[in-house]
């Protein structure tokens, strides 16, 4: 119900963020403390649905928010992150694939991964590199239209080359590469 919280940081007709929880419909999740959130948005099992943080983010920084929802989201953000980091030290794709996928792992890594885990991002990234040095391409990539796909995959390569000079410029001055 929208204007139905004195506190609303956001609403729209979907949902409604407060200081204190965020509320879809019949849902909705409070943090505890910046370190868990409950939600009751049901799961297939019906068990609770919560988040604990399980890393250590500090790394990071320490960031504390307004409130404590706020601090919450962030802490989860970056406890996400380092669980997406496979064993082979590269970025999990998602839940159900397996692997890096060039566009994904790309924009990723341009957006913000770079300056959170540049030497993860290099690893993830160097995994669509050929023995040739060229970018290999997934085949979710190719569109049906040939002209297309061309320009999808020219961007993708755009992208990858963005990355790679982003790690150059950063050894060549002197920034942590990690």
């Amino acid at each position: 119900m929208l204007g139905s919280c004195s506190d609303v940081i956001y609403e729209n007709e979907d949902f409604s963020w407060s200081s204190e929880k965020v509320t879809q419909g019949d849902y909705s999740a409070h943090a505890k403390s910046g370190n868990e959130i409950v939600s009751n948005y049901p799961l297939p099992d019906g068990k609770e649905r919560r988040w604990t943080k399980k890393n250590d983010i500090s790394r990071f920084g320490k960031y504390t928010g307004a409130d404590t929802l706020e601090t919450a989201l962030y802490n989860m953000a970056a406890d996400e992150l380092l669980n997406n980091v496979e064993a082979d030290s590269t970025f999990r794709t998602g839940a159900l694939w397996a692997g890096v996928w060039t566009r994904d792992i790309s924009y990723s890594i341009i957006l913000s991964l770079s300056d959170l885990l540049p030497d993860i991002s290099r690893i993830s990234l160097m995994r669509k590199v050929d023995r040739l040095g060229r970018i290999v391409q997934d085949t979710g990539t190719y569109c049906r239209h040939l002209e297309l796909g061309r320009r999808q995959r020219a961007r993708i390569r755009d992208l990858a080359a963005n990355h790679a000079f982003d790690l150059l410029r950063r050894y060549l001055t002197g920034l942590p590469v990690e």
